[in-house]
């Protein structure tokens, strides 16, 4: 693991931070293309966020070394998705785009996902989400957003009413996932809260983005609802994992992700990207599942075996959205029924 700082020669530093960044496309994206590098993008950086957290909680010494050398070369791989995006659209557009990647991973984990009550939770985030990209677009179609891009948006079913969005701070606590919950359940948990935290931190952003007031205030609404989402994905976690466990959970979810990701990838930038990125990832990945062995005992194989892994969704993204709007409209965040007021 070679990483920048510790080159030495500062030319040579330059022209590796160079080296790590990707030519965007000059040809006109498919949706499906960007879906996939705004998720790989969700992904990679939210890693880099999280085990930058997780460095400061190993109290064992080997694996804080581990994981801030982990955390040195992630930061590497988040500039080399984020460099393979347009620079030339307007800050807003990056935030609709989030919010489609976001419905077009979650739709396909929720519909593989072994675990009722984590599908319910998926399902529900959703629907959610169909409001929110089609509330951003009404209100920047007019403001430079790609006329592309409003289409596509357009042509979504509309989701849950603002209205029944907000609940109760323990209508949002989730039962977490069992400790012997399938390895699946436990990435996918990750995979959504990453491209989550995405899109979290770009409606935050918008009142620094020299937004017009009416979208400000838009995204104060979204902002409070995506701090709920936060919390129903944060607490399916399992409380008792090791911040070792959670690195290599979050690993995993990192390379899982990606490999998905690549299997449809056929442009060669694109797929150089993955290849590059998810190679050191799958050392950082052997590397922790071998700290696991070590310092906790636990075999890696074991924990990040599922034939989930290789299961497909079944229904199109424009077949799945109808079916859980119709069955999920009227239900709290955990799935069960909103209970009516006579």
């Amino acid at each position: 693991m070679v990483l920048i700082n510790e080159i030495g020669d500062y030319e040579n530093i330059k022209a590796a931070l160079r080296g790590a960044l990707k030519e965007p496309p000059t040809w006109k994206v498919r949706p499906e293309w960007r879906n996939r590098v705004v998720s790989a993008y969700a992904i990679e950086r939210t890693h880099w966020l999280e085990i930058d957290k997780l460095v400061g909680r190993a109290e064992d010494e080997t694996v804080r070394n581990m994981l801030a050398r982990i955390y040195l070369e992630e930061e590497v791989h988040q500039a080399a998705f984020s460099s393979l995006l347009g620079t030339a659209v307007v800050p807003w557009q990056h935030l609709v785009e989030s919010e489609m990647a976001f419905i077009s991973l979650t739709s396909l984990l929720a519909q593989i996902e072994p675990d009722k009550h984590v599908k319910a939770v998926f399902d529900y985030l959703i629907i959610d989400h169909l409001t929110h990209v089609k509330a951003l677009v009404d209100e920047t179609k007019g403001l430079g957003i790609d006329r592309d891009i409003v289409e596509e948006v357009d042509g979504l079913p509309a989701g849950r009413e603002f209205s029944g969005q907000f609940w109760s701070t323990q209508d949002l606590i989730s039962e977490p996932y069992r400790q012997t919950a399938d390895p699946a359940t436990k990435v996918s948990v990750r995979l959504v809260l990453m491209a989550e935290t995405i899109v979290r931190e770009l409606v935050e952003s918008l009142g620094v983005m020299g937004s017009p007031e009416s979208l400000t205030l838009l995204g104060r609404r979204i902002s409070t609802v995506e701090s709920e989402h936060n919390l129903l994905l944060r607490t399916l976690l399992d409380s008792s994992e090791s911040p070792l466990e959670q690195a290599f959970y979050s690993e995993l979810a990192e390379v899982i992700g990606l490999n998905r990701l690549l299997a449809t990838e056929k442009e060669s930038g694109a797929r150089g990207a993955y290849e590059f990125v998810g190679e050191e990832d799958e050392d950082h990945l052997r590397y922790l599942g071998a700290l696991m062995i070590e310092i906790e005992g636990k075999d890696p194989s074991v924990l990040s075996e599922s034939p989930v892994f290789a299961a497909k969704p079944r229904r199109t993204l424009e077949n799945y959205l109808p079916e859980i709007i119709k069955a999920g409209l009227n239900v709290r965040p955990s799935g069960r029924p909103v209970t009516k007021v006579a």
